[in-house]
């Protein structure tokens, strides 16, 4: 295996959606570079496979820009973004494509069906819905936020933001089975559009937010709780290991603790 460039490799590039009537894509299909920031928002279709190999599968993300996310803002959700989102500060193909290829030498496995789990915590796997085994759970253990643990150790509860503030905080979550010792500590980044548009005043290409991030309208903890809340128990399955590699699709997973039967 080439240490450098891994196992996995990307065979095809197909865009998914884009503006309603295509009007940004270049005549190869893919969206042209040069427009306008508030216009680029379109998703991405992937087919990866590991060197070698015949098999591959389909992975998609949404590639967009925070001037794309705040014109959405309005009629969106508080929640803007929460996994398989890349932000960048302009439409720079080289510089997409440079950062998806250091993404699959960090998902970097032997087989497309060991590195399937890993890269869902960058794109949505085309059977994002059936598990690992691409058997759909019939049955799941409620899960449960525990304790939310904002920037330097402060209570999230703490945090009342002033109207209009603009945040990028870091913030720990303590998750697991409802009624249950065991669990595991995962981190998540709360950010606002506003406050990325900040990490790209100099005009150069930048990778602005992509895995483990919450990207939201406004932040309140009194509506980001029941949001973070709400993907938790999306989360949930038969049993607990399962659950922590579907939350690794929105969170980093930190560590686990207690023992799982």
């Amino acid at each position: 295996m080439d240490g450098e460039r891994g196992n996995l490799e990307i065979r095809a590039e197909l865009p998914g959606w884009s503006a309603p009537d295509g009007r940004f894509l270049s005549p190869d299909g893919m969206p042209g570079e040069g427009r306008p920031n508030e216009e680029i928002d379109f998703s991405l279709e992937l087919t990866i496979g590991t060197r070698g190999d015949a098999a591959t599968s389909r992975f998609a993300l949404r590639i967009t820009t925070p001037e794309a996310l705040l014109a959405a803002a309005p009629e969106a959700t508080n929640v803007l973004a929460a996994r398989a989102t890349l932000v960048v500060s302009q439409l720079d193909w080289d510089g997409i494509r440079a950062h998806l290829k250091r993404v699959l030498v960090s998902c970097d496995s032997a087989s497309i069906e060991a590195a399937t789990p890993l890269l869902q915590q960058y794109f949505r796997w085309e059977f994002d819905d059936f598990g690992r085994t691409g058997r759909r759970n019939e049955g799941h253990t409620p899960l449960e936020v525990r304790d939310v643990v904002g920037p330097d150790g402060c209570a999230f509860r703490s945090l009342y933001p002033w109207d209009g503030e603009q945040v990028d905080y870091l913030v720990q979550l303590m998750v697991g089975p409802r009624g249950e010792a065991y669990g595991a500590v995962f981190e998540t980044r709360i950010v606002t559009p506003e406050r990325l548009n900040l990490e790209q005043d100099d005009g150069e290409f930048r990778v602005l937010a992509h895995q483990g991030t919450l990207i939201v309208a406004h932040f309140d903890w009194r509506d980001v709780l029941p949001d973070i809340e709400n993907i938790v128990s999306r989360c949930g399955a038969e049993r607990f290991h399962e659950s922590v590699w579907r939350l690794r699709r929105y969170f980093t997973l930190r560590e686990r603790y207690g023992d799982e039967p």
